[in-house]
């Protein structure tokens, strides 16, 4: 069983070499990881070469063109797409790989629990307006994933036979991860896993709890119809959200 990680990224040298040591540190080992680079000029690479278990790909800034050129690529029997800002505890793979094998899941999304970052890469639990609408979009998720199934980009799960056969990630929609699983989930079993997935609280930090939280609350409406090219009319810019905080 061989596993890759796909992690698009753009300037994260704050974040990304975090991530990396916690895959370095995985109870299940990965085959590879593969840095989809949108052309960083911040010294993210500079981070990322000395480490042999990386892969590096340079393609322009358009995140579903990433997530897709990594996901050709990988030689893994099962497929990580990570955004690059995320942090895993030490069983995140291996949580993953038993829970998807036990429940037959060839495609899934995990619980996205937010996380503050301190200068030094530690990470604390982010304040309790952010964790309440994490909780809260966790908990739609579960409820509709059934009927309509979801994730975040942050954090998917596919076998690489399944996205093989798939047509993979739209290199046109703004939300290609959440068209990528509604898609997908139609001719293979789709699941939230009940493993946590801890992602950066920084957009919120930035925006405004309130403003993101009715901006999630509203994509949610249009998701729900599949009217992913109507939602991009909902202000959401990646690359503000790849700055460092």
């Amino acid at each position: 069983m061989k596993i890759s990680i796909i992690i698009p990224c753009l300037n994260e040298v704050n974040f990304l070499p975090h991530l990396l040591e916690d895959i370095k540190n995985q109870t299940l080992k990965t085959f590879e990881v593969l840095v989809i680079d949108a052309g960083s000029t911040d010294g993210t690479l500079d981070k990322v070469y000395a480490d042999d278990l990386v892969r590096i790909h340079h393609r322009p800034p358009n995140i579903g063109a990433q997530r897709q050129y990594g996901g050709e690529n990988a030689q893994g029997d099962y497929l990580f797409f990570l955004d690059s800002d995320v942090r895993l505890s030490k069983d995140f793979l291996e949580k993953s790989i038993k829970e998807a094998k036990k429940r037959n899941l060839a495609l899934g999304a995990f619980q996205y629990t937010p996380y503050m970052q301190k200068e030094n890469g530690m990470i604390r639990p982010s304040s309790l307006p952010i964790i309440f609408c994490y909780k809260f979009l966790d908990l739609l998720f579960f409820i509709f994933q059934k009927i309509s199934p979801s994730g975040a980009g942050s954090g998917i799960f596919v076998t690489k036979k399944a996205f093989d056969e798939s047509l993979g990630f739209s290199n046109v929609l703004k939300f290609d991860d959440i068209e990528f699983i509604r898609r997908v989930s139609k001719y293979v079993k789709f699941g939230q896993l009940r493993v946590k997935l801890f992602v950066s609280d920084r957009r919120f930090v930035r925006y405004g709890v309130i403003r993101i939280f009715l901006s999630y609350l509203v994509l949610s409406v249009f998701f729900m119809f599949n009217l992913f090219k109507a939602s991009e009319m909902i202000e959401y810019k990646f690359s503000d959200y790849y700055k460092n905080k």
